[in-house]
């Protein structure tokens, strides 16, 4: 009965293999976005029926401003915007409770199982209308995010077509099989008044098969031009090839920022403590329209944890212990306030069992087929610390993950109530963190 986040397979990734690697590998993951901060572990009574009388959706939020912690992403200085839109389909799915019982003021750890037709698969990610994100709190255009099959919600800022150029800048970098930076030109196009750096663009079209793929966007030297990082060690520009096409998704996962990219997402409202010369309030609104069950969504809600620090002396997100222990998250600097009544610190994860390589360190590919894996959420309203306790950790390891993903979160935390059907549930999280991975043991089971 939990909803847990799937990967949207929105693109192939850039710089190293950056979206898949630093915010999952596939869909068939459903905690698989560095950014999950659900708190609600479950949504309602699943019985497959879509009257009022049970809950037949529950719909995650989180919009984060993220910063990768594991060694491999930090020498990248992957950083940026993590948008997660999810309305689940609770009647269908679900996974095991193993640990806990509220991720309020404590943890809980979820089993599910790959195995062919078990019923503890995530529950699935279905169309409740688009969604359009405003405010002065988000620092970087996000378009109209709508659901695309197999996919999920993906942002577009913008699309089109052009006759294009690709002409190989710099690289690689880090070595040979290091990444190359390239300038595409969209001849005729301006892009000027668009803030594109932190968003991946998609692009087809181009000869060398390198070329076509999706990036991260690392800078705007002109109007019509754009840098990016392309993964692959290769070389090869292209001069005036007609027809490329280019999509730009934003909230598709942090950019590496190693050669000054800004991808600053979430704004700092200033630390607002309610005095009367506090600075004006900078917000991120959220609206969507009624879907077929799940109501209209029209929700303001400020971002929170803006110099986020957590503490060196205490547990890190990329050393999560491979023997059960309690592990806690602290914080020297915990971020601006928010004029929100409700904020804390949040922890969420995953596990996978797939072979992992040692580079790039950040990959969680899909947990392998027939096997199990485990998700864990943790959330310490207007906390300091957060703690995940050894029974938590134990049951965590359990399964012989290869690799661990852990994010901690100082986030705002809304959970309107459904105008459609009131027993359906909602978790809004607005706020800026850390995320690391922990190798265990490399080998598949």
């Amino acid at each position: 009965m939990r909803t847990w986040t799937r990967l949207s397979a929105i693109l192939a990734t850039a710089g190293a293999t950056l979206l898949a690697t630093a915010c999952g590998g596939g869909s068939s993951n459903p905690d698989s976005r560095v950014t999950d901060t659900n708190m609600n572990p479950d949504a309602g009574t699943p019985d497959g029926s879509p009257d009022a009388a049970v809950a037949t959706r529950a719909l995650t939020i989180s919009i984060a401003d993220v910063t990768v912690t594991t060694p491999g992403a930090a020498g990248l200085g992957l950083k940026g915007g993590v948008i997660l839109l999810e309305p689940a389909d609770v009647t269908q799915g679900g996974g095991e409770l193993v640990f806990g019982t509220s991720p309020v003021g404590g943890c809980v750890v979820y089993k599910y199982s790959n195995a062919t037709g078990s019923t503890s698969t995530p529950n699935p990610i279905v169309d409740e209308g688009a969604f359009t994100l405003t405010g002065a709190g988000l620092l970087k255009p996000t378009g109209t995010c709508s659901f695309v099959p197999g996919a999920g919600y993906v942002c577009i800022v913008d699309a089109g077509s052009a006759t294009a150029s690709a002409t190989h800048q710099l690289g690689p970098l880090g070595g040979a099989g290091g990444p190359h930076v390239y300038s595409l030109k969209f001849t005729g196009k301006d892009f000027s008044g668009t803030d594109l750096v932190g968003t991946y663009v998609k692009v087809t079209g181009l000869a060398t098969a390198q070329l076509s793929g999706s990036f991260a966007v690392i800078a705007q030297p002109a109007a019509d031009t754009l840098n990016v990082l392309v993964p692959s060690d290769i070389n090869n520009s292209e001069t005036d090839v007609a027809g490329v096409t280019y999509t730009f998704v934003a909230g598709a996962g942090p950019i590496p920022t190693a050669l000054g990219a800004n991808a600053d997402f979430l704004s700092d409202d200033g630390g607002r403590s309610g005095a009367a010369n506090d600075p004006p309030a900078e917000p991120v609104i959220i609206h969507k329209a009624a879907g077929t069950q799940y109501g209209e969504v029209m929700d303001t809600i400020e971002p929170a944890g803006e110099g986020f620090i957590l503490d060196p002396a205490g547990d890190k997100p990329q050393a999560f212990p491979s023997t059960a222990r309690d592990v806690t998250f602290s914080c020297t600097t915990c971020g601006t306030k928010t004029g929100e009544p409700l904020y804390g610190m949040l922890i969420s994860g995953r596990t996978t069992d797939a072979p992992v390589p040692a580079s790039p360190d950040f990959y969680m590919p899909p947990a392998s087929a027939g096997t199990t894996y485990h998700t864990f959420t943790c959330g310490f309203p207007f906390g300091m610390s957060a703690t995940i306790p050894s029974a938590a950790v134990a049951e965590i390891l359990k399964d012989t993950p290869t690799r661990i993903e852990t994010r901690v979160f100082r986030a705002a935390l809304h959970q309107p109530a459904d105008t459609l059907n009131p027993l359906n549930a909602a978790n809004i999280v607005v706020g800026h963190g850390f995320v690391g991975h922990t190798t265990i043991n490399p080998a598949a089971k």
